[in-house]
């Protein structure tokens, strides 16, 4: 069983992983979306999709605080009893 600062540094590592791959997403999106100059709907598509990857972000960190929050209450582990 793995202790608090474990389950920590693997939340931690979990909430940067996806941060990362939300921007790069974001990113390859909008790089393509300019790169090709697309309009239209096809561009709109690519934007909106850019644009959530990265409204994605802010709802990880309020995850990553939350996990947080129920690893130092122990919550976690009284519900690994059961």
């Amino acid at each position: 069983m793995q202790n608090n600062t474990e389950k920590k540094r693997d939340a931690l590592k979990s909430a940067c992983l996806y941060t990362l791959l939300c921007a790069v997403s974001a990113g390859m999106l909008l790089y393509l979306r300019w790169r090709y100059a697309l309009g239209g709907f096809v561009g709109g598509l690519m934007l909106l999709s850019s644009l959530l990857d990265l409204g994605l972000i802010v709802p990880i960190w309020i995850s990553f605080k939350e996990r947080l929050k129920e690893i130092e209450g122990g919550e976690e582990d009284a519900a690994a009893e059961y």
